[in-house]
This record gives structure tokens, sequence and C-alpha cells, in this order.
């Protein structure tokens, strides 16, 4: 038991980047004059890996997802949805979801709509805590039939300092009948 007291708090002091004593500095002998031992190093047994069996039945956790730094939002365009069916030359509505999936509450700022990236429109989106979503009502008209695209970005003017600028956006297909 005694060498598992002495292997577990090295491999404590190794993860935490070293214990109190400096690097250059030889360690302390123990009290009572004796010398350390140095437990032997463990053979490798083939087909032995540390990695713990799971039970049968069992599945494996779930892999972490990336976290946003501390104190940084950011910002996602997390739906674009369409109301009713989409006919030409008549209003149709649909709305934008936002979301600051980030560490820190986000300012406010504004969301940009397009058909076949033909701006639309702008929706104003209030500032946000992390985990909040806003959502929008939008309204476009289609002047062609056939199949287009409407899309969105968040922070249009790229005024929010957040983790990932790159996951502003999100696009659907739809189709406009006569």
């Amino acid at each position: 038991m005694k060498w598992f007291g002495i292997i577990l708090v090295t491999a404590v002091c190794i993860m935490l980047a070293g214990c109190a004593a400096s690097p250059s500095a030889p360690p302390s002998p123990p009290a009572g004059g004796e010398q350390p031992q140095v437990p032997p190093a463990m053979p490798q047994v083939p087909g032995n890996n540390a990695t713990p069996s799971m039970p049968p039945g069992s599945q494996a956790p779930p892999a972490p997802q990336p976290v946003a730094p501390q104190g940084k939002p950011d910002l996602q365009l997390q739906s674009i949805t369409i109301d009713n069916s989409v006919s030409l030359y008549k209003i149709s509505s649909g709305s934008i979801t936002n979301y600051n999936s980030g560490t820190a509450p986000s300012p406010a700022t504004k969301t940009a709509y397009y058909v076949d990236s033909v701006l639309i429109g702008t929706v104003d989106v209030p500032p946000m805590q992390p985990g909040a979503t806003s959502t929008a009502a939008i309204t476009f008209t289609c002047s062609k039939a056939g199949s287009h695209t409407l899309s969105g970005k968040i922070d249009i003017d790229g005024l929010v300092d957040e983790h990932d600028e790159l996951n502003n956006g999100r696009a659907i297909s739809f189709s406009c009948t006569e």
C-alpha cells in the first residue's frame, strides 16, 4: 500500500506540473536519515491497456463538446423557419432564432436575412446571456418560381468579439410555386 501512495502522490504532482520543490532542488531525504526507495518499473504486458472495459450493454459517454473560452459569447443562427407554403408574389413569413452558446453575455446586434444571396432585411437581436435564444419574425416575397435559398447571418457587422466567427450563419431551401 506504501508504493501505491507514493505512485499516486507522484502522479498527482506530475499532473499539477510539479510539486512545491523547484526542478533544480534535490529531493529532501525522508525523516530518520533513510534513503528514498524508487519502486521498480511496471512491466508492460502484451495486450494489456489502461482503458477500463465497460459492462455489456452500456454505452460510452458522449464526447466532450467544445466550450467557448471563459468570457466570450458565441453567437449562432440556430434556426430559420418558413411558416407556410411560398407562392409567387405573395408575402411569406417565418422566423429566425439566434443563440448565444458562449460563456459570456453578448451585446445587442443584428441578423440579416437573404433570399438567394439578395439581402431582404435585418432584425434586431437584443443582448443575450449565455445559453439564451432570441427569435424574430421575418417576411419575404418570392418573385420567381422554383427552388430558392433562405439564409441568415447574425452579427452582420462583425462587431461582437466571439469564440467562433464562422458559425454565425444558416440556410434552408424552399420552393416557390405559381
